[in-house]
């Protein structure tokens, strides 16, 4: 969303801001001049008290010291001016006046519109409310019930499932996610990032060391990625061996960069 951009934007400028503050505090006095004779450079100091003393080719690191400083000098004022924009478009956005337009609405009359755009837990809402059809599961597979009630095939899946649901994080599991081809897969967890309302298919591939198993993921995954499907943008993926059960601290990484 527009808003996580602008506060990333932001983060950066401040961190350049603080950079430069940091380094102003070691540059030597006065500023750099320079004149070109004969396609020969020639620098100068000019100190504060505006004498011009010529600096010899050897003394690299006073020329560099200079310009860096001369260069700082004009990214901080570049930065400044950009993160008072910035601030200022944060600031607008938080407000969203055309997520007010429905507040404004006497509150009988809000259930007789159609929105324009919905605040995270109105999309939430809506999103949770959708009823779908899971892949069914055999009664000879275990049976492992979540926190929230549900019906999951393996253990590893219960603890992720459980790991979502004490983080209130909103998740559908085995939620049928249509391919380009018309293909149905039924996705292990359909996760939802409510602040910025983006949703994610978790696949997690608990049999990485059966030979058969670990092709049937990769064609997975294949199918996934050409249907626009891929790791760090929309497909977060987890995998296990019986030498390398599910990492908690992983998920809970994940979770915490995807979905807080």
């Amino acid at each position: 969303m527009l808003i996580d951009e602008l506060k990333n934007r932001k983060a950066f400028l401040e961190k350049t801001i603080s950079i430069i503050k940091r380094n102003e505090e070691n540059y030597p006095e006065g500023k750099l001049w320079c004149s070109s004779i004969k396609r020969c450079v020639i620098f100068y100091h000019i100190t504060k008290d505006g004498e011009k003393h010529y600096i010899p080719q050897s003394d690299k690191k006073l020329v560099s010291e200079l310009a860096q400083k001369e260069y700082d000098k004009n990214a901080r004022e570049a930065c400044e001016k950009e993160l008072a924009v910035v601030d200022e478009l944060i600031s607008h956005q938080e407000k969203n006046k055309l997520l007010e337009a429905a507040k404004e609405l006497n509150i009988n009359k809000r259930p007789f519109i159609t929105p324009y755009i919905l605040s995270g837990e109105e999309f939430r809402k809506k999103w949770e409310s959708e009823q779908y059809t899971g892949k069914p599961i055999n009664d000879n597979e275990a049976f492992l019930i979540t926190a929230r009630g549900e019906r999951v095939r393996s253990k590893s899946e219960k603890i992720i499932a459980d790991y979502f649901y004490y983080r209130d994080i909103p998740y559908k599991y085995e939620h049928p996610t249509k391919m380009k081809d018309g293909l149905i897969i039924y996705s292990d967890f359909t996760v939802l990032n409510v602040r910025t309302m983006q949703e994610y298919v978790l696949e997690f591939f608990g049999m990485m060391d059966n030979p058969e198993y670990a092709n049937s993921a990769v064609r997975k995954l294949n199918t996934y990625e050409k249907s626009g499907y891929f790791p760090g943008k929309n497909l977060i993926t987890l995998f296990e061996t019986s030498m390398y059960p599910l990492n908690q601290k992983i998920l809970e990484a994940i979770v915490d960069e995807y979905f807080i």
